[in-house]
């Protein structure tokens, strides 16, 4: 069971690293929402870009997700801005049509 639940958070800990650094590219204005999705998709074989991804799950659960990994690791890598500021505005993504 221990081995299935350190594999949860590594998964969730790749996830985590992967939205803080594009969420940080839009904030910027670096890149869109749509090119990073086509960058992620194309450079890694992903089916769905993460932003895609993301507003699909819904960033409240998302946001959801990552409060729980920050309340248990105490580590400010779960912090996710965008998130905190979007999913209390009502930008939940495909589920309430109010998307990134």
């Amino acid at each position: 069971m221990a081995r299935a639940v350190e594999r949860g958070k590594n998964s969730a800990d790749d996830q985590v690293a992967i939205l803080q650094r594009i969420n940080g590219v839009v904030d910027l204005g670096v890149a869109s929402v749509e090119k990073i999705d086509c960058v992620a998709k194309l450079g890694f074989a992903q089916p769905t870009g993460p932003l895609a991804l993301s507003d699909l799950i819904g960033n409240d659960t998302v946001l959801s997700i990552m409060e729980v990994l920050y309340n248990d690791f105490s580590d400010p890598k779960y912090r996710l801005p965008v998130a905190e500021k979007m999913a209390p505005a009502g930008y939940l993504g495909v589920k309430r049509q109010r998307l990134l």
